[in-house]
């Protein structure tokens, strides 16, 4: 049996839907319209990948493959000056996630780079602008290539400025700007100390041994400057081998014990309680105060190695969490990589599955669907050798892939698997398992937006309303009931509610604010704008568009 097409009149490919969104934005700024919904929809088809690219030397396919990039490409710069130009320094943020996304598919475009650099270098953000030119320049060695001068001229002025503000740009400015909240000064002070002691104690009393841990870290510390993204940037290699720094602190590893493991693994548990209520910068304060000291534990033989990886896992795997509500997917993606690598020097499954889930979340905030699927496959061979809630939260997760993948039968498989392998029992379970919300909440929100993502909204609704969400609950970190919020919010967009939806759209633009999460922030804003497009006249939506613009205001004082 032979099939044949309709003729070109009659077809209408998400190519063609790519190319006339284009033209339509393109039209519109030349009459001074908002051409925003247009460059957005253009982008999210754009992101799916190339055009036929099995076909790589088919004339007419190579054709429409380069007219398909151009018209990508042309959004990206359009898409990513407009977020700039309509909102400021909140809106470099959103610049930021479409060129990094457009940037993983393309790193040899130094257009995009360049503009990239650009929108970094406004938040004062050098070093992370100059390593993005140093992956350029690796990828470019490959083919015996060199930038070209603009980019290097914007890197040079990068790396003067770097110099300048310091090492890792921890200049007062930065500080009162709050651009990039994770870059804060070390070593720390007396005054920092006994500030997180504060607060540590206003929710977990700190006993002697705590206070004293605290003053050790100081004291670890030294001289020296650690960062978030000097952390995550260090090469990591294949076994672990005593290092420079681990001779030069010597002295301090002979006096390490198991009572000290403890306190580290405690101060672990600490930042995790921290980070499930309104304390997320306190909790980031915390654990990258600690992080090299354990971290050099890790990588020096000793009878405690093991021990010392687990704990460096672990914390990994929370800083994976913190810097994902910055947006800073690239540094989620490392921290990520980075308690995979500890977790196998310690020779702990169950750890290396949790952190195998933060790198397919992010590979999730990629918009990389592909490396998501691969990185839970990665999953599955060692599900049988981990508790029946983490292998609940695997499966539920693939399940979730498969849906948007639009393989039904798949996704129902695997979301009867996590709901049969649900515990009723979760008493001591590692505390982690919370960090990756591997909770029975989590199932139920997977399990509703897989109907959404099958076209079953009105089903998809009825399931995420047993989650409680409204007001803030013991049962849900508040980090985690921000999402939900996002999520139920736009099951309620889908089945036309508008009262409802902006009312979750609003509670959870609040709380957003109130933990200070820049990507749950910018969920809600991302939920805001399909919502705009599905009731773009209501005095409802303009309230919802006002309150945005005033937390953005806000934000910038």
């Amino acid at each position: 049996m032979i099939y044949q097409l309709a003729e070109a009149s009659q077809l209408w490919l998400d190519t063609d839907a790519q190319a006339w969104n284009v033209e339509q934005a393109a039209r519109m700024e030349r009459f001074g319209d908002d051409a925003q919904p247009f460059w957005e929809r253009a982008y999210a088809l754009g992101k799916r990948g190339s055009f036929l690219p099995d076909d790589r030397y088919v004339d007419w396919a190579v054709q429409r493959r380069k007219e398909v990039e151009g018209y990508y490409r042309q959004t990206i710069h359009a898409l990513a000056r407009l977020y700039v130009a309509r909102y400021g320094t909140a809106g470099a943020s959103e610049s930021l996630l479409v060129l990094r996304t457009y940037w993983q598919q393309y790193p040899k475009d130094e257009d995009a780079l360049r503009l990239l650099m650009q929108v970094l270098s406004q938040q004062e953000r050098y070093q992370e602008a100059v390593e993005y030119y140093d992956q350029l320049c690796d990828f470019l060695q490959e083919d015996d290539d060199q930038p070209d001068e603009r980019t290097k001229d914007i890197a040079e002025y990068c790396r003067t400025k770097q110099i300048q503000y310091g090492s890792v740009a921890f200049s007062e400015r930065g500080k009162q700007s709050q651009q990039h909240i994770l870059a804060f000064p070390f070593p720390l002070a007396v005054q920092d100390t006994l500030e997180i002691s504060h607060v540590l104690d206003g929710a977990f009393p700190l006993n002697t041994s705590r206070r004293a841990m605290l003053q050790q870290i100081v004291g670890w510390v030294g001289a020296t400057a650690f960062s978030p993204q000097s952390s995550v940037n260090m090469n990591v290699s294949c076994s672990f081998s005593p290092s420079t720094s681990a001779t030069v602190k010597r002295h301090s590893l002979q006096k390490i014990s198991t009572e000290t493991l403890n306190d580290f693994s405690q101060l672990t548990e600490t930042c995790r309680s921290l980070s499930e209520g309104n304390e997320l910068k306190t909790a980031e304060r915390v654990l990258w105060s600690y992080l090299p000291q354990v971290e050099t534990l890790a990588q020096v033989q000793s009878p405690y190695q093991k021990i010392a990886a687990a704990i460096t896992s672990q914390v990994y795997v929370l800083a994976a969490s913190l810097v994902g509500h910055h947006s800073d997917l690239q540094s989620r993606q490392s921290c990520s990589e980075r308690a995979i690598w500890y977790a196998e020097c310690a020779q702990d499954v169950e750890l290396h599955v949790a952190a195998l889930r933060q790198l397919a979340v992010t590979f999730d905030y990629l918009a990389l669907p592909k490396n998501v699927l691969q990185t839970y496959q990665r999953a599955l061979p060692h599900l049988k050798h981990v508790s029946p809630r983490l292998q609940a939260c695997i499966y539920s997760a693939l399940s979730g892939v498969y849906a948007q993948l639009q393989h039904e039968e798949e996704a129902h498989q695997f979301m009867g698997l996590a709901y049969e392998k649900y515990p009723e029992d979760k008493q001591n379970e590692p505390g982690y398992l919370r960090t990756i919300n591997a909770s029975y909440h989590t199932l139920i929100l997977w399990d509703g937006l897989n109907h959404l993502e099958l076209g079953q909204p009105l089903k998809a609704h009825n399931i995420l309303q047993q989650i409680p969400t409204m007001g803030p609950t013991e049962q849900i970190p508040e980090r985690i009931r921000v999402e939900f919020l996002n999520y139920q919010a736009r099951a309620l967009m889908a089945v036309g509610d508008l009262e409802q939806a902006c009312a979750y759209i609003e509670t959870a633009v609040e709380a957003s604010t109130a933990i200070g999460s820049r990507k749950r922030f910018q969920e809600s804003f991302a939920v805001f704008q399909q919502m705009k497009d599905v009731w773009p006249t209501e005095m409802r939506i303009h309230e919802l568009r006002d309150l945005f613009l005033q937390r953005m205001i806000n934000h910038m004082e």
